[in-house]
């Protein structure tokens, strides 16, 4: 269980990581999701299958993008 002075050192800290506030500190991490995973080793998280991982592949591929 929590006591009051952890309850408030946590609201303290939580006031000083609210995300970047500056337009240079949001440049910095407006691409954050667009580059996390690329130099990862595995595609697939463990429970999705791969044959799924190949049928999208080959419909992005060819084109056939009326698949739901």
């Amino acid at each position: 269980m929590t006591n009051q002075k952890q309850l408030e050192a946590n609201r303290r800290n939580a006031n000083k990581s609210t995300g970047p506030k500056t337009p240079q500190g949001k440049a910095v991490v407006r691409l954050n999701a667009r580059t996390h995973g690329l130099l990862s080793r595995d595609t697939l998280l463990p429970w999705e299958d791969p044959d799924d991982l190949d049928r999208l592949r080959e419909d992005l591929r060819s084109g056939d993008n009326n698949r739901q």
